[in-house]
């Protein structure tokens, strides 16, 4: 039924076998052997009988520790659903669920809120090394990969391991059992263990070697020829091939770089060749049999389908393009496309995903439009169908726009902690602790842990979403062997960072050093507790936004990322001097909103024009266009300088400015900003003050008067906003406003000419001082006395004076 899939499975499994003889996979043919109809059931300790099989590595390994906790303390509620679990007369989907449930519910009645690891995976191996002839073990990603491969749905949690086993009946029945030369090969390698009847641990095998333990099947993306010219060609003669023939037999290069130096040579240049070199070096060593071959024409065309079925050939006879494959082309046709299409000769767009939906696979959906499926159009797309915001809301000092983000849009952007996840709490949590702290935690919680234990710690899972990088294990390395205390033998590295505080045993498990602990960071153990009791409370909100306040210093190191150094300890002397790469405060909110599509996230910049935007946004400043936006229409990702991974803007994530006026107008603005941002106006308002009074004065008479003053003297972009008159509510408020607010912020305005500041409150805060009076020193100098003009001072107001000053003001006195 699959044949056409699953067959160069076999065929690579057995390459593979050849070279390896099963040197790393044979353990589990010996464990079963050496544990098969184990535990026994009648045990008198069924907890001792448990912890003398020798599982390995194929449970979890906190599996393992949950289960023998569980034994400890309740061994005989185990032991029961452990007879329930190899009882045959009941339905395995039943057993299964049963079991996963039943240990959870004491796992839970012990007071543990982490999880219980007794999943389908587990369980495959408690039922495996108990019955191996009639079970196999199971892992959800090669299960899932299978799926994928054959097109079939995945079956439901609790009853995926019995779908896999039935797919693996499936295949040994089309493929093993009539495969004579793969039986023996197997037989040859492992004779004491494997006769060529059981053939379970076999199907397993070749899906863990061939989906498991090396890449997937790729899809790619391909031009035949100069405008598909070479198409009718290749699809009747079974083939693709590439064009660079002066390179002559691709199977005589080593590496990407031979190619690429080669390249230069025939080209006489020093361009880096990047794309050519890809697409050689891909189609020689990335490109495997199995994978799938997408056909195109230009930007706008499919042509059809097939699957790679060879490895690279070379064919000196063929006029042209000479380097080439085997294909078994499935489907030919002509099928026009709106969007665009990968422009390279070769490209890999397996992990290409549809715009819009990070579930969906591209490939997916082009294959679809060839088989006739119908596709919707996602050309822009808005999440939660709302578009992103870049709005920057200018106007006077005063005018309520920081009051605003607060008071309208910060609950925009906060949600209960009751409506989120576990999961999602953790990324809150984990969000402002660097990498070490995180480990900490984790090792604190595992007690003993090696390397894979901690990757699969729902701590370093959630940091792991909010980094940039792909792989975490050289972090995860990295961290644990820099803070490891000097006096361990077991790590090599000369280079430590304080905090000091993990251990590295015989077994390369790390643990925390309590005295170092307690220490340098005992906030550690707070933290486990506060995650260990975690629940939710809709009382408790999330903020799903940042606010920043841009300043001269503020740089992109700040906002996006950058070079932090690592300074030692307080009473600490280094040699040398560490650096880290730190994200800065927006990126962290992108990785943030990237993990979670189905919220809004947004970042509020206050005095935006205060910091040199240019050089604070750099590159993203192309990026945050509504149109730029991950899966926009017009989707654009760079390579960060720093970190060099790929970033992109999410379209989840809006951005607010503020910015003040007085300090620097709207067109005074950098014109990449005025054109990618939209501006919401906020001038003085009259009537959020228009019910205040003291002593029979409007204040908001007050205010008007004044700032038709300054739009007269100076602009209106120097007015003053209401706010300066909130909460105004008594003669000693209203002389306070005016010393310590209005009137400093009119000498700045003025530059210290008190005259223009009379002008604008009158001679009840601004007095003229007579000169005339005044002698100067014995010494002639020609027109002395011009100089004895007038000059201007600042009156003092208080709670007595003020209302007669606000009076003359306004001309009522």
């Amino acid at each position: 039924m699959y044949k056409n899939k699953l067959q160069p499975l076999i065929n690579n499994y057995k390459r593979e076998i050849e070279k390896t003889h099963l040197k790393d996979e044979r353990y589990k043919w010996e464990l079963l052997k050496k544990y098969k109809g184990l535990p026994n059931l009648k045990a008198d300790n069924f907890l001792d009988e448990v912890k003398q099989i020798d599982y390995s590595n194929l449970p979890y390994a906190m599996s393992k520790a949950v289960i023998k906790q569980l034994l400890l303390k309740e061994p005989e509620k185990i032991r029961f659903l452990f007879k329930n679990l190899f009882n045959e007369s009941i339905d395995l989907n039943t057993r299964v669920k049963a079991f996963n449930e039943e240990t959870l519910k004491i796992h839970r009645g012990l007071g543990e809120t982490l999880s219980h690891h007794q999943d389908e995976r587990t369980i495959s191996v408690y039922l495996t090394f108990y019955n191996p002839e009639k079970y196999t073990f199971y892992k959800y990603s090669y299960y899932k990969e299978l799926c994928d491969l054959l097109n079939i749905e995945q079956a439901k949690i609790n009853e995926r391991y019995a779908h896999y086993l039935e797919l693996i009946h499936q295949i040994i029945s089309e493929y093993i059992e009539n495969d004579t030369e793969l039986i023996e090969l197997v037989k040859s390698f492992i004779p004491d263990y494997y006769d060529g009847s059981n053939h379970l641990l076999v199907a397993q095998d070749i899906l863990y070697q061939m989906f498991n333990k090396f890449e997937p099947i790729n899809y790619w993306m391909y031009a035949p020829g100069e405008n598909a010219s070479k198409w009718d060609e290749f699809y009747e003669k079974g083939i693709m091939g590439l064009g660079w023939d002066d390179l002559g037999d691709l199977n005589a290069y080593s590496t990407k770089k031979s190619i690429k130096i080669k390249l230069q040579e025939l080209a006489n240049t020093t361009s880096a060749k990047t794309n050519n070199t890809a697409a050689n070096y891909e189609f020689l060593k990335v490109m495997k049999p199995g994978d799938i071959i997408i056909v195109k024409k230009g930007l706008h065309e499919l042509l059809g389908y097939g699957e790679v079925t060879s490895e690279l050939f070379f064919d000196d006879e063929r006029a042209s393009y000479k380097n080439y494959r085997n294909v078994d082309w499935i489907l030919k046709g002509n099928w026009k496309l709106d969007g665009n299409l990968a422009l390279k000769t070769l490209t890999n767009i397996t992990k290409y995903k549809e715009k819009g939906n990070e579930n969906e696979n591209y490939y997916d959906k082009l294959l679809a439009i060839m088989n006739g499926g119908k596709v919707e159009n996602k050309n822009v797309i808005e999440i939660n169908n709302t578009a992103p915001t870049n709005k920057i809301l200018y106007g006077p000092p005063g005018t309520g726009k920081t009051f605003y983000l607060k008071d309208q849009l910060f609950e925009k952007y906060t949600v209960a902690q009751g409506s989120i996840t576990r999961s999602q709490y953790l990324e809150n949590f984990v969000t402002d602790f660097t990498w070490w702290q995180i480990i900490t935690i984790a090792v604190l919680d595992l007690k003993l842990a090696k390397t894979n234990d901690l990757l699969n710690h729902e701590l370093i899972i959630a940091k792991s979403k909010l980094s940039s990088s792909k792989n975490i294990r050289p972090i995860l390395w990295s961290s644990l062997q820099t803070h490891t205390v000097l006096e361990c033998k077991n790590v090599k590295v000369q280079q430590r960072i304080e905090p000091l505080i993990f251990n590295k045993n015989d077994n390369s498990k790390w643990s925390i050093v309590d005295t170092q602990l307690k220490e340098l960071y005992p906030e550690a153990l707070e933290h486990l507790e506060k995650i260990k009791k975690y629940k939710a409370n809709d009382d408790i909100t999330i903020k799903n936004y940042d606010f920043v306040t841009f300043h001269q210093s503020f740089a992109y190191e700040d906002f996006i990322e950058g070079i932090k150094p690592i300074s030692p300890e307080e009473g600490e002397e280094s040699k040398d001097l560490g650096y880290a790469i730190e994200d800065g405060v927006f990126k962290k909110l992108c990785l943030r909103a990237k993990n979670d599509p189905n919220n809004r996230y947004a970042i509020f910049i206050d005095e935006i024009n205060r910091g040199n935007v240019s050089a604070i946004f750099g590159e993203l400043i192309t990026l945050i266009e509504i149109d730029k936006r991950k899966d926009a229409k017009n989707e654009i990702s760079i390579k960060l300088p720093y970190s060099k991974t790929a970033f992109s803007v999410p379209s989840n994530i809006d951005i607010y400015g503020t910015m003040n006026t007085a300090d620097r107008s709207v067109e005074a603005l950098d014109t990449a900003l005025r054109r990618r941002f939209e501006f919401k106006e906020m001038m003085p308002d009259y009537t959020v003050i228009n019910e205040e009074e003291i002593e029979e004065i409007k204040l908001s008479e007050v205010l008007k008067t004044i700032n038709e003053r300054i739009e007269l003297l100076i602009d209106r972009d120097h007015t003053i906003g209401h706010s300066y008159f909130v909460n105004v509510t008594s003669p000693e408020k209203l002389a306070n406003a005016f010393n310590n607010k209005i009137v400093p912020l009119l000498q700045e305005y003025f530059y210290g000419d008190y005259g223009k500041i009379g002008l604008v409150l009158g001679k009840g805060f601004v007095e003229i001082k007579k000169n005339d009076t005044i002698h100067f020193a014995n010494f002639k100098y020609d027109n002395a006395n011009d100089f004895k003009i007038a000059s201007y001072e600042l009156k003092h107001i208080d709670e007595d004076t003020v209302i007669d000053a606000v009076l003359e003001l306004l001309g009522k006195k």
